[in-house]
């Protein structure tokens, strides 16, 4: 995705060719482009890591539904899948990730932005509220393609 200068700005992620090809791309900074970059040069294909969740972004619509009053950023866990990074790091259902390595997940940094500036085989320290306590969980990033 570039602006009317040619810098990119984007890259594209989801298109739907039904939707009159209505698409989503992901906000890039220079490290989202570097790990890239590497990826492509060392894998020969663009290598995306790997936790192993299935999530709901944190809205106030989700708030809502959920019963969530104790924080309005972060993703929800909504499953862990079996074998992966996340169960590996115990990671459960119903947890709220808040913080990648000190980084607060929020619409301006949301978890998929942030997880694509690593790399598999990368640790994270994923900041998490869970009954009402915060704890941490590492995890080592697997990959995906």
């Amino acid at each position: 995705l570039l602006d009317v200068y040619g810098k990119v700005v984007g890259i594209n992620t989801a298109i739907n060719q039904f939707a009159q090809w209505v698409g989503f791309a992901l906000p890039v900074t220079q490290e989202f482009i570097n790990a890239t970059i590497d990826a492509v040069q060392q894998y020969g294909a663009i290598i995306r890591p790997y936790v192993g969740i299935v999530y709901t972004d944190i809205t106030p619509a989700v708030q809502k539904e959920m019963n969530i009053s104790v924080i309005d950023y972060g993703i929800y866990v909504n499953d862990v899948v079996p074998n992966s990074p996340a169960e590996t790091a115990t990671i459960q259902w119903g947890d709220i990730v808040i913080a990648i390595n000190d980084v607060a997940i929020n619409t301006s940094l949301p978890f998929l932005y942030q997880l694509y500036t690593y790399k598999a085989g990368d640790t994270l320290r994923l900041h998490i509220l869970r009954n009402g306590d915060r704890i941490y969980r590492d995890v080592v990033l697997g990959q995906n393609q």
